[in-house]
């Protein structure tokens, strides 16, 4: 079967603020005087083949702009504020509590491990300080006359550091240009992105990440990645005391495929590619795949059922090793949107 549509969305230019120098972190938390900014711009959709449109919406305010009507192309630039947080699937978030009588803000100085984590509910749109992490939905309609089977694509996904342009000798990168390219690749290793979109939503426009209920990741269409560099399984799974076994940090021990890396260079590395999918014979198997984001009917069908909705949450991961070296680090990601058409069974 052929592929009907491509979408691409990017979200170039996601940077982390002014990072003060300190001990090396076993975990990637920012202590309480280290805020993060993060600045998205060129949000990019395209859409070659014209059976798909996208749009962007807010999900409670936690994303500027404001609603976008449907178009092929959508280029917008936003800031929003990122703390160091933790998150199994971009629902429920924690944050480190320090031992406010330590100089160093850290309870044991050299591993640089927290108090304590407390659950992080205090978004407020007015204060940059308390927003921490982005979430929005993605919405994808089938303008086409026939239904279409929508897939995140793994070979138009991906987190990179910004690539640097070089200005010394032979266009090779100078000293400080090569100390930005790092700090953009150490950036990129401890972002997370997560991606919900149970079938259950098609039609209804969701009011939080992953509609109605928290996502669960054993599920198609529920799936979270980071970076290949990194341990990205590991999540604070709650509040409490941490002692040094790290009793709250918990693993992801599920399918493999519902909590993967993305590289850079290849592509969300845990996913079928979609010429694998394609190449399936049966509509079970073919939506039998974690990025299978649901069937969009033809357009014209009753309550919505062309639409597809996407949330999207991302933030910066704070279990992930060596958050100093991220300063002033830009990351690029890439979401990446593809359409099949459902195979045609008995005929």
């Amino acid at each position: 079967m052929k592929t009907k549509s491509k979408l691409l969305l990017a979200l170039s230019a996601l940077t982390v603020g002014t990072v003060a120098a300190g001990t090396t972190a076993t975990f990637a938390w920012f202590t309480t005087n280290r805020t993060a900014t993060a600045h998205l711009t060129n949000i990019t959709a395209a859409n070659p083949n014209g059976n798909l449109e996208l749009a962007i919406t807010a999900i409670h305010a936690k994303m500027q702009p404001a609603t976008d009507s449907n178009k092929t192309e959508i280029t917008r630039s936003f800031t929003q504020t990122l703390r160091d947080l933790s998150s199994k699937e971009g629902y429920e978030f924690y944050a480190p509590v320090w031992d406010a009588s330590s100089s160093s803000k850290f309870t044991d100085g050299a591993m640089n491990i927290p108090q304590a984590y407390e659950k992080y509910d205090v978004w407020d749109e007015s204060d940059t300080t308390k927003q921490g992490y982005i979430q929005f939905t993605i919405s994808i309609t089938n303008v086409g006359s026939s239904a279409l089977d929508v897939y995140l694509d793994p070979s138009i996904t991906s987190i990179a550091g910004a690539t640097v342009t070089g200005t010394g000798a032979d266009s090779s990168l100078t000293s400080e240009q090569q100390a930005t390219q790092a700090a953009n690749n150490a950036l990129a290793s401890f972002m997370r992105v997560g991606i919900s979109s149970l079938e259950s939503n098609k039609g209804a426009v969701p009011t939080s990440y992953g509609g109605d209920a928290k996502p669960e990741l054993n599920e198609n269409g529920n799936l979270v990645f980071m970076d290949s560099q990194n341990n990205y399984n590991k999540f604070v799974t709650g509040e409490g005391t941490v002692t040094a076994a790290d009793t709250n940090i918990g693993t992801y021990t599920g399918d493999d495929h519902f909590f993967y890396d993305v590289n850079g260079a290849t592509g969300a590395g845990g996913l079928d590619a979609l010429t694998t999918i394609s190449g399936q014979s049966t509509n079970s198997d073919r939506i039998d795949h974690p990025n299978y984001l649901g069937r969009a009917e033809a357009d014209g069908s009753e309550d919505g059922k062309n639409v597809i909705y996407v949330t999207v949450a991302i933030w910066m991961e704070g279990t992930c090793a060596n958050s100093d070296a991220a300063d002033g680090g830009v990351v690029d990601i890439d979401l990446g949107f593809t359409a099949l058409d459902p195979v045609v069974e008995g005929a």
